[in-house]
């Protein structure tokens, strides 16, 4: 498993197929890289920073629960057709 300072450098598409085998630091810099455009924009939609940071908290949490659910992340992301972007806007 590669270390945080490693995930940094790799591709969204290395770093998902990363998670899809468990690997959680490769799933936090998913997230690091993309909750700025996320938080965005649920303040874009709720102009209220604390609900947007709510919601931001709430969508990782929810796709963390599903991804559980269903057993293997593998099974909700294609890498070559899903941006992490994407997937919160599910």
């Amino acid at each position: 498993m590669a270390s945080g300072i490693e995930h940094r450098t790799e591709s969204d598409e290395a770093l998902v197929k990363a998670a899809q085998r468990g690997d959680m630091p490769a799933f936090e810099e998913l997230v690091a890289r993309h909750r700025d455009k996320i938080f965005a924009r649920a303040f874009s939609m709720m102009r209220n920073e604390e609900d947007a940071l709510d919601s931001l908290s709430d969508s990782i949490m929810d796709y963390l629960d599903y991804a559980v659910g269903q057993g293997a992340i593998d099974t909700i992301i294609d890498p070559e057709e899903d941006s992490l972007w994407e997937i919160f806007r599910k």
